[in-house]
């Protein structure tokens, strides 16, 4: 009996078996067009809102501290992420400046970047307390410490928000270009 039942129980698991959904691989023919791009990551673009913001606007302004080492860029560009919708809004400067205001920004909950384009090293408004990330250690500290600003009707500007943390990889909070 014991025989008799194997074959039956290896037949019913192939049946089993075959009668799952398998995925099918789908390869597009030539007559298929993708609208896929590849995008360089060396220097990635940033996606700044081009809509127009309505109701109250605010700023935030603050200064640079440079680098210590002469950063290889035409400008410095600043940028400012809103929390709940992940929109960016930006301004750029020149390499030599050392302040900043990003106005025109919604009422809402930011935090501020900047990056010496298009080659150099980006930053943050970090509470770190770190001027330029040379260890790994340095890079998380920088990146788990980014201040959110908080804009209101009652505060729509915000002074302060200093960039350093030179060189954490603050690209990941930022929307690049698809």
């Amino acid at each position: 009996m014991r025989s008799a039942a194997f074959p039956i129980l290896a037949m019913l698991a192939l049946a089993a078996a075959s009668c799952s959904a398998q995925p099918t691989p789908i390869t597009p023919t030539a007559a298929v067009q993708s609208d896929t791009q590849i995008v360089s990551t060396d220097t990635p673009e940033i996606v700044v809102s081009t809509d127009t913001p309505t109701g109250p606007l605010g700023s935030i302004s603050g200064t640079i501290k440079p680098p210590p080492v002469q950063q290889p860029a035409t400008s410095i560009r600043i940028y400012a992420r809103q929390k709940t919708t992940a929109k960016v809004f930006g301004t750029e400067i020149p390499v030599d400046a050392t302040a900043y205001t990003i106005s025109g920004l919604p009422m809402g909950t930011y935090t501020v970047f900047a990056w010496y384009y298009p080659d150099g090293v980006p930053g943050a408004y970090t509470s770190a307390g770190v001027d330029v990330v040379e260890t790994s250690s340095d890079q998380l500290k920088c990146s788990n410490s980014l201040i959110e600003i908080v804009l209101t009707e009652r505060k729509p500007d915000f002074q302060g928000a200093d960039i350093g943390c030179w060189a954490g990889n603050y690209f990941i909070f930022i929307t690049p270009l698809p």
